[in-house]
């Protein structure tokens, strides 16, 4: 990941885990975990692995891992969404049929009207 791409994630998270649940604690163990290894310089995994097992992961580390690499795909794809044009389009797309399951007709017609204008 790129420098912009990982102050990117950081800050959409935070601000998800805050709209979220306005907990004390701003900081999700997924972010904190994201930290520890986007500032390790330790290129051997099986050595962050033990590391990260000894510390407050523990149990939930491979659920944590898990879901940090779905909130690092989601925020990739939101970070790239306004440079790729196929993004962009597949992310209408999915606007309208979510407006559309919801019976919200008018709103997926100007949807629709603004990629057809795009």
């Amino acid at each position: 990941m790129t420098m912009n791409e990982k102050r990117y994630f950081n800050i959409l998270s935070r601000r998800e885990g805050k709209a979220a649940a306005e907990k004390a604690t701003a900081n999700p163990i997924f972010l904190r975990l994201f930290n520890k290894i986007a500032d390790s310089l330790q290129k051997d995994e099986a050595e962050l692995r033990e590391k990260l097992t000894q510390t407050e992961y523990g149990e939930q580390l491979a659920y944590q891992q898990t879901y940090l690499r779905e909130q690092i795909l989601r925020s990739l794809q939101h970070f790239r969404s306004s440079k790729n044009a196929n993004i962009r389009i597949y992310n209408l797309l999915i606007e309208i049929q979510i407006l559309s399951d919801n019976n919200l007709t008018i709103q997926a017609i100007k949807s629709l009207n603004r990629l057809r204008n795009w």
